[in-house]
């Protein structure tokens, strides 16, 4: 069945299809909790290298317009 349908069981949510078996495994228990965990590292992480890229980026700006500026 390809369909992704949920029920009301009297654990909770639980959810039917393919998908459904991830979302089961995924929301179920610590296991959801630690993914939402390493979200949340990922997210910091690329706001860090993002942060990082941007000021390397304005440097070597400098770096290579003072260059252009010497041999023009």
């Amino acid at each position: 069945m390809g369909v992704l349908a949920s029920v009301v069981t009297g654990r909770g949510w639980r959810w039917s299809g393919r998908l459904g078996r991830i979302a089961n495994r995924c929301g179920s228990g610590e296991s959801g909790q630690t993914m939402v965990e390493y979200g949340l590292i990922l997210a910091v992480v690329a706001v860090v290298v993002v942060g990082a890229i941007i000021t390397l980026g304005h440097g070597l700006n400098g770096i290579f317009g003072s260059v252009n500026t010497d041999l023009g």
